[in-house]
């Protein structure tokens, strides 16, 4: 995607044309902001991309100033010869749009000064009412993404029903921006009664105006990046982030689970409602098929990974997301999904992930039945028949040793990442509000559709 800019008009490649007439007046706004932009290259005409980030920068800046309410690069019909997209193609066009509205960064300031980029949620091809916002928080030392999305009730309602939020810990790589369709199809559900967050990894996201240093992969802080210190800064980041009368429905992915069973011993038990530990990584996390073959490539070839993240990064971002499309041609992916893909091919991420991911492995042992017998009331355990981290013997060796636990295994064959695919997601979504309205029927009925449908469990 290039700018070529001239004195009188700007044309955007893939060529876009707004035949909409509401919008025309936004569109002209957009060109005026542009041709702002234009004044600060150095050609009338440039094909460079570091320019050319530095315009769509200063351009997004420039127009969400003027337009926040407004849809950005609001287009309605593309170019039929544009890579063969046709107009007519739904899908292709929401990947398209996605695309370069994931171009656009607002350097705004936002709550705590940290950086805000505006992120448009799309459902079944409409524009959201909401839409997901990402910030970057300070939490102890580290700069960390955070996606919200919806809104707190006020505090001050005279309505009975509690507050609640529904906050997802991430696995890894812990880069919230996969889990954006995730949040819109159970924000759904709840009607946007009820919002969803998706708190980052402490590192696992670039932080505006960072770099990576050759100390930072040579000698990572325990005290900041480990998995101990991961856990302490969820809690920090609930602490400091989230009114203590707000309840909490933690939804856990993967490593994300382990974090939140040792997250419990740390947060007030009335604050929160339930825990959902989807694809659990609890337990011997090294000795799981999946951990065998990944073992030894953190161990002895970390590195490797770091200095092959460097390597992808050099590749035009042109000729980058096209590959990684290319890559996932064959799966109906969800359009975050890309650029969650972008965000992780990087020596930051690919540095701090194998990192947790090398502690893990050492770490993450024997399951912690201790934890779970305290607070077993409060754990819903989703298993998955084809999982490689967390197999199905350890599903049945749960149920075992903890009769009475509220575990059950996937009957729809989902994969443990379900967040890289649409219908998977959205099955997910559909199957944790279901589950969180069996147990908590009297506060979810006050904020969404009570739907007495279940399905998609065995055992």
């Amino acid at each position: 995607m290039v700018f070529m800019l001239s004195k009188s008009t700007l044309k955007v490649f893939p060529f876009c044309t707004v035949t909409h007439s509401y919008h025309r007046l936004r569109w002209a706004s957009f060109i005026a902001c542009a041709l702002q932009v234009r004044q600060t290259l150095p050609t009338c005409r440039s094909r460079s991309v570091s320019t050319f980030r530095t315009a769509v920068s200063a351009l997004g800046r420039d127009f969400l100033v003027q337009q926040r309410k407004a849809s950005i690069f609001k287009c309605y019909f593309v170019k039929a010869d544009f890579c063969g997209i046709s107009k007519h193609s739904t899908s292709e066009w929401i990947r398209v749009q996605r695309f370069i509205l994931m171009e656009v960064t607002v350097n705004a300031k936002g709550s705590k000064g940290s950086q805000i980029r505006k992120v448009m949620a799309t459902s079944n091809g409409k524009r959201a009412a909401e839409e997901i916002e990402e910030k970057f928080v300070k939490v102890g030392e580290v700069e960390t993404s955070l996606l919200t999305l919806g809104h707190f009730r006020d505090a001050s309602s005279s309505e009975d029903a509690k507050r609640v939020l529904f906050l997802i810990i991430p696995g890894n790589p812990g880069v919230p921006t996969y889990y954006e369709d995730f949040m819109q199809e159970l924000y759904s559900h709840c009607e946007g009664q009820i919002p969803v967050w998706t708190v980052g990894q402490a590192g696992h996201v670039q932080p505006p105006d960072q770099s990576l240093s050759f100390s930072d992969v040579f000698s990572t802080r325990d005290d900041i990046y480990s998995l101990k210190a991961q856990i302490e800064h969820k809690v920090t980041f609930i602490r400091e982030n989230i009114p203590p009368d707000v309840s909490l429905i933690l939804i856990g992915h993967s490593i994300g689970c382990y974090m939140i069973l040792n997250m419990l011993e740390h947060l007030p038990s009335s604050q929160v409602l339930r825990c959902f530990m989807l694809f659990p990584t609890v337990e011997r996390m090294a000795t799981s098929p999946q951990g065998q073959a990944m073992t030894p490539v953190l161990r002895y070839l970390r590195w490797f990974l770091v200095a092959a993240a460097l390597f992808v990064v050099m590749i035009p971002m042109s000729i980058r997301r096209p590959l990684i499309e290319w890559h996932f041609r064959r799966a109906d992916c969800p359009p975050c999904l890309y650029d969650g893909v972008v965000r992780t091919l990087t020596p930051w991420t690919a540095n701090f992930a194998s990192y947790l991911a090398k502690v893990e492995m050492n770490e993450v042992t024997e399951l912690q039945e201790h934890l779970i017998k305290k607070h077993l009331k409060k754990l819903s355990f989703y298993y998955g028949t084809r999982d490689h981290w967390a197999p199905v013997q350890y599903f049945y060796d749960l149920k075992t040793t903890f009769p009475d636990v509220d575990a059950r295994l996937c009957s729809l064959n989902l994969k443990h990442a379900f967040v890289l695919e649409t219908p998977e997601g959205k099955a997910m979504a559909k199957i944790v509000w279901l589950w969180a309205q069996s147990h908590h029927h009297t506060v979810l009925s006050h904020t969404g559709s009570v739907d007495q449908e279940t399905w998609a469990f065995d055992g």
